[in-house]
């Protein structure tokens, strides 16, 4: 059993003096363990990431509409309005965030 990087092991009757004793030796760990948690994790196949795609002016117009139209409910904004393939409701909130901070008075 591993408690924080520790293992317990049994001991032996010249240990302590007691037979069946659990003691904890720092610096031990159960290397099988490791090693199958290794295996796990170079099994996994790696997502591949999507691909960025820029914002065009008439997808910045689409955006500044829908949000004046119907508010923060970025889905309803995607469905309604022609935006690339592969845009999300995710998307569309960050570059509205990024176009109000843009839009704002900086203070100095």
């Amino acid at each position: 059993m591993e408690l924080s990087g520790q293992v317990k092991h049994k001991t032996t009757a010249q240990d302590k003096g007691k037979q069946g004793e659990a003691q904890i030796y720092p610096g031990k760990r159960d290397w099988s363990t490791t090693y199958i948690c290794e295996y796990i994790l170079r099994r996994r196949k790696k997502k591949k990431r999507r691909k960025r795609k820029n914002f065009t002016e008439e997808e910045v117009g689409y955006l500044l509409d829908g949000v004046r139209k119907m508010g923060n409910h970025w889905n309803s904004i995607l469905w309604s309005y022609p935006f690339q393939k592969g845009r999300t409701n995710v998307d569309l909130s960050r570059k509205y965030r990024t176009l109000q901070k843009g839009n704002s008075p900086r203070k100095v």
